[in-house]
């Protein structure tokens, strides 16, 4: 929120350093990085204000995506401000990897909803009759930075189908006091074959990538 100190704060060290200030709303959809290009999914409304807005309240249902009662680990307060979360695909080659920040799974199924009929790039150029069968969508990707830090209110399954990775990267400190990663994501992300890295178990994670395959290394 713009009225966040550290928010004021963060913009002060920007300007005073002099690097460039790129504002992400909702009108923008991709950047290119060097050999790289960066695909915007969130947010979905302008967020000129820094406040979050949902997208449509009837999106949100507790249907077969949801997996019993689900338990909150947030201030409702934050929580709003979590959903403003910038998410974006870095696309380099053939190989890509999904920052979704800590948006809850509200966002998520929102972000989901909003491009489960979307082609991802790659399949639009192929000679396909019906690309919609591919069930492949933008947000896929071959890596995934899990929401939240693991948080239970995060990493839905609707989500998960959506982005399809085949490895996921946990940032949490060692026996935090949230007890981040849950259970109930770990054993979503096993069951679907998903390898594992954790920061609080594997120490740091280094990726690296010649643009058709990645190469996975961690500290322990």
């Amino acid at each position: 929120h713009q009225n966040n100190s550290a928010y004021k704060n963060l913009i002060a060290a920007i300007e005073k350093s002099g690097a460039a200030l790129i504002i992400v709303d909702n009108n923008t959809k991709n950047m290119k990085i060097s050999s790289g290009e960066l695909h915007f999914f969130n947010p979905l409304q302008s967020c000129s204000n820094r406040l979050y807005k949902p997208v449509d309240d009837n999106i949100y249902k507790e249907d077969e995506y949801k997996e019993g009662k689900k338990e909150i680990n947030d201030r409702e307060d934050k929580k709003e401000i979590n959903d403003n979360s910038i998410v974006f695909k870095l696309q380099f080659g053939q190989t890509s990897i999904l920052f979704p920040g800590d948006i809850t799974e509200k966002a998520e199924i929102e972000i989901a909803n909003r491009y489960k009929n979307e082609p991802a790039d790659h399949i639009k150029k192929l000679d396909i009759t019906d690309i919609k069968e591919s069930n492949i969508t933008p947000l896929k990707s071959d890596i995934l930075i899990s929401p939240h830090h693991g948080s239970a209110g995060s990493s839905s399954n609707f989500f998960l189908d959506m982005v399809d990775p085949e490895s996921v990267i946990i940032s949490c400190g060692w026996q935090n006091r949230f007890g981040f990663p849950r259970a109930v994501v770990l054993k979503r992300y096993q069951n679907r074959g998903i390898k594992i890295f954790r920061t609080d178990l594997n120490g740091a994670v280094t990726l690296s990538s010649d643009g058709t395959r990645w190469k996975i290394k961690s500290f322990l």
